[in-house]
């Protein structure tokens, strides 16, 4: 595991904290530390900050501590396995430095004591990588319990419009989903689950690795388990720990493996998967997944904003 080395200026190293160390996997680029007021020099990152009066420390430092720890954050897997590096807090105001150091210290100990990230493996379908950098980004355990399910369930609908695809004759989103009814976490899998146990097209992008990984015993009984974790979280009930839930999301995915399938069936095109997966037609151009139809329209879901877009049933089905 890396070390982020916590220390101070001189002979004031973390005065009264002791051998203070933040365990964590991250890795520091100094030059990226520029926009947030840090210096980087032979010496390590130096923060500089002036404060205009001790009593204005906390409300400052609480500012400082979330600019200081999203600069950390995307700045992970900057260093190997096993390196280091010493940032160093400068207080030039030596009347300051004992209660600065202590409010700085307190604010940052107890962020990261109640929040935490999740970092996923890449699958090499953008629009579900997206989604996955969000869970990398600090939040609270019940907040990041949630995100992991809705990024099992956004993977669950590229499987299930994937294996739309593969069918002979492709399906409709009016032929397998009610008018109004959202695509949500059950109903997907089930469609899934029924579609991988037909005969598929075996060109399609995904449909093969698709059917295999839902028919596969070990992995249906994970997503299962995902599932009533999103529902208990739904309804207030109590979940599993994080580390379970993520493992049975590793184990019910296996995301890991998706890259492979570009291997055997080339890049993915999503441009292809209308009316499953569409692109606004206004000027931000966020691909959106198939959320619901209703008589006139239908509704597609940005997963990584939860922007809505609706787009004409006729002009969805033409296009």
């Amino acid at each position: 595991m890396n070390r982020l080395k916590l220390l101070g200026t001189e002979d004031r190293v973390l005065r009264g904290l002791g051998d203070a160390e933040l365990h964590h996997t991250l890795g520091l680029d100094l030059d990226g530390f520029a926009g947030l007021g840090v210096a980087a020099h032979a010496g390590g990152a130096v923060l500089q900050h002036q404060l205009a009066d001790a009593g204005q420390s906390e409300s400052i430092l609480r500012v400082l501590v979330g600019e200081f720890r999203d600069a950390v954050e995307n700045l992970d897997d900057r260093l190997k396995e096993g390196e280091s590096l010493n940032v160093w807090l400068v207080i030039r105001d030596r009347g300051q430095f004992e209660s600065v150091v202590g409010v700085l210290f307190a604010l940052l100990l107890r962020h990261r004591s109640e929040t935490i990230a999740i970092k996923i493996e890449p699958s090499g379908v953008p629009i579900l990588d997206r989604f996955a950098a969000r869970l990398a980004q600090r939040c609270s355990e019940d907040w990041a319990k949630w995100q992991l399910c809705r990024f099992t369930e956004i993977a669950l609908e590229i499987m299930c419009y994937g294996l739309c695809r593969a069918a002979n004759p492709p399906p409709t989103p009016e032929l397998i989903f009610q008018e109004g009814m959202a695509a949500t976490f059950g109903v997907i899998r089930e469609h899934a689950l029924n579609f991988a146990a037909t005969p598929l097209a075996a060109s399609a992008w995904g449909a093969e690795f698709f059917a295999t990984l839902l028919k596969d015993k070990a992995a249906s009984h994970a997503l299962e388990a995902v599932n009533t974790q999103r529902n208990n979280l739904a309804h207030g009930r109590k979940t599993l720990e994080l580390g379970k839930i993520r493992d049975h999301v590793i184990q019910g995915l296996q995301i890991g493996e998706w890259k492979q399938i570009s291997e055997t069936h080339g890049e993915l095109r999503l441009s292809e998967w209308i009316p499953w997966v569409v692109a606004d037609s206004d000027a931000t151009g966020q691909t959106g997944l198939f959320e619901r139809w209703q008589k006139n329209t239908i509704r597609y879901l940005v997963p990584e904003t939860g922007d809505v877009f609706k787009v004409p049933r006729k002009a969805a089905r033409s296009s």
